[in-house]
């Protein structure tokens, strides 16, 4: 017998007078039998909303008036959360739980019996049966509860394991850090060598600047000490090494590149000038070394980009312009040749930089490759700096080979600027089919990049517009496409767990789905939108076909445009008169909404921001709470500054 859909799976009846009560129509493998119990679904969305607007003093009330089953349950679970973060309010909060779990009716009855034995006083005993997948899902909850247990036996080894494992889990470096520390003092102050090492064996692995403190560790001890922004105690370190005779030349050079990188990131033009000079000399006392002439080499490459920045440009050619004489690796002579074509390119001398970016594409190692292996590879930078040398300067049969060489190359995921640009080129030809053919292309393989939306305008055709789909279609869309891999009762779990935002729990349920889940890729994309898992959602969707991404755009769009944070990104949008979607924008590309994302340079955060900015645009700013660094990890702070910082930028445009 054919399985009921979800349209047949929910009816609508009125049972009396005064109460329109809903009743379940569950997907059995009898569609004609039909449940008549109490409806198991969440509330709507409007109904959602509503509930959430009563205030504290109206819950009770609320309570006695609401004759919708799932309505109660609603208010019950979302009020005892509210009251679990008020210690005075945690006996209300705990009767509310304890209700909840004995109502066996309840989807996330389980849960609420897990809460009550992690939070509530003198209940970490009770019973809570747990199928093998909840053991899992709820893995975080059971260590809590073990926790308590261990806590009040006075278990000194178990719980210590415990606050270990729970710590791991810790995205935020600083406040990891701190816990292992007071860890460890309390294994010294029980005078328990054990737990001393536990605690030791995990701080060193995480943090290498605990390693014993001698000569041989302070490559590692730095690169941990430059995570914290301790550069003055970095530098000195890797000078140490620099300056010690029993080091290897190797790590002397890679001591060298760590401090111009901190230099860098601190963007202090003269102590790097200095590092050059120093790093040269350096380099002269190593010639019997067999990299001495890469590492030469390569210190004059970084030596011609300094000067070439710092307005010294003729020097910048002299070295340059010296490679092509040279017997070096051709990736050093591939540099070379494209750093001089950049600097030919801004002189406007168009001939010679044709030649240069064509010598340096000449001698790149990836030519012969059939695909671009690595996205952003100087290959590629390269191929695209001639491509657009060329079409600037009017010589678009040229333009239009390097482009099309591009996108050969990167294997049929274009990036959608090469295939605008493609397109252009080939009108400039008189190519007008081939040019709105690869237009059509563009939109199938990315519909909705910046380049994309710029060929509707370019064709003066509307742009589709994109409706956000509603909660009952994302209901019905997971009941249909995890009924293969889920219960009827873990499917109304997930339901519940989304209708009252509980993130932890769903993050657990799309991690394990996610490995079970192999061939339909949709519910689990939804359920790391629902979780707040972003970083996730969005290099999931990146490894997308254009199909499937298209499937998405037209289904759930708000896949493709997550909004987290909003309330924070709505109130400094106005405050500084910057549109939500730049910021959104912005935030999407620069962290892929990680709010612990840090680059290379030591942008940190949401929005990229580097902290000698971040100093700067909080001067004046009494309400942001910017006192460090590290308060870029911070979204409320992050946003608050990066929108001003924003702001800047627009008013200059």
């Amino acid at each position: 017998m054919k399985k009921a859909n979800w349209k047949s799976g929910f009816c609508f009846l009125i049972l009396s007078g005064t109460a329109l009560l809903a009743t379940s129509c569950t997907f059995s493998k009898d569609k004609h039998k039909v449940s008549r119990e109490p409806s198991t679904l969440p509330p709507n969305e409007t109904e959602v909303v509503d509930l959430k607007s009563a205030e504290s003093g109206e819950f009770m009330e609320s309570m006695i008036k609401e004759s919708s089953l799932n309505k109660k349950w609603w208010l019950q679970f979302h009020w005892s959360q509210m009251y679990l973060q008020d210690q005075a309010q945690i006996p209300t909060a705990c009767k509310l739980l304890e209700d909840l779990y004995q109502d066996k009716k309840f989807p996330l009855n389980t849960y609420a019996g897990l809460l009550v034995k992690a939070r509530c006083p003198g209940k970490s005993e009770i019973e809570v049966p747990l199928t093998d997948r909840q053991k899992t899902v709820y893995k975080k909850w059971l260590n809590e509860i073990d926790l308590t247990r261990a806590v009040t036996d006075n278990n000194q080894e178990t719980k210590f394991i415990l606050l270990l494992e729970l710590n791991a889990e810790d995205k935020d470096r600083q406040a990891k850090k701190q816990t292992y520390l007071k860890l460890l003092d309390e294994a010294k102050r029980l005078n328990n060598e054990k737990l001393v090492n536990l605690v030791n064996y995990e701080l060193k692995r995480e943090f290498a600047q605990y390693l014993p403190d001698i000569l041989k560790n302070n490559y590692d001890i730095s690169l941990d000490l430059i995570k914290d922004r301790s550069f003055k105690e970095a530098i000195g370190r890797l000078n140490a090494l620099i300056q010690s005779k029993e080091i290897k030349a190797d790590l002397k050079f890679k001591s060298f590149k760590t401090i111009f990188r901190i230099y860098k990131s601190t963007q202090n033009k003269q102590d790097q000038w200095t590092l050059i000079e120093r790093w040269g000399k350096w380099i002269k006392t190593q010639t019997k070394h067999p990299e001495h002439d890469s590492w030469a080499n390569e210190l004059d490459i970084l030596k011609a980009r300094w000067l070439w920045t710092d307005s010294q440009t003729n020097k910048a050619v002299d070295i340059l312009e010296g490679y092509g004489k040279r017997k070096i690796a051709n990736s050093l002579k591939e540099e070379a040749s494209y750093t001089l074509g950049r600097i030919y390119d801004e002189r406007k001398d168009y001939e010679k930089a044709k030649s240069l970016y064509q010598q340096s594409h000449d001698q790149s190692p990836m030519k012969k490759d059939p695909l671009i292996k690595s996205k952003n590879s100087l290959f590629e930078k390269n191929l695209w700096s001639l491509a657009w040398l060329e079409y600037k300067n009017g010589k678009y049969e040229d333009a239009k080979n390097s482009l099309q060489e591009i996108t050969d190359k990167l294997g049929g995921e274009s990036d959608s600027k090469y295939l605008y640009w493609l397109a252009q080129a080939n009108l400039k030809l008189g190519k007008e089919d081939v040019y709105k053919d690869v237009l059509l292309n563009l939109r199938k393989k990315e519909p909705l990049s910046f380049y994309t939306l710029l060929s509707y305008r370019d064709l003066k055709e509307p742009i589709p517009l994109l409706k956000k789909s509603s909660l009952s279609n994302k209901r019905e869309f997971l009941v249909e496409n995890l009924k293969n891999n889920l219960s009827e009762t873990e499917i109304s779990e997930v339901l519940w767990l989304i209708s009252l935002e509980q993130n932890d729990v769903l993050q657990s349920w799309s991690k394990l789905l996610e490995k079970e889940v192999l061939t339909n890729y949709l519910p689990i994309l939804l359920l790391y939108s629902q979780s707040g898992l972003y970083q996730n959602l969005l290099n999931s969707i990146q490894a997308l076909t254009s199909e499937q991404k298209n499937t998405i755009t037209y289904s759930f769009p708000e896949l493709l445009f997550p909004k987290p944070y909003f309330d924070d990104v709505q109130k400094n949008s106005r405050l500084r008169s910057v549109p939500m979607s730049f910021v959104y924008s912005i935030m999407r590309q620069e962290s892929a909404f990680n709010p612990y994302a840090r680059s290379s340079v030591d942008a940190l955060g949401l929005l990229q921001l580097m902290p000698n900015l971040a100093k700067k645009l909080s001067a004046g700013e009494p309400n942001i709470a910017y006192r460090s660094e590290f308060d870029l990890f911070d979204p409320k702070v992050n946003i608050a500054l990066g929108t001003k910082g924003l702001q800047c930028l627009f008013r200059r445009l």
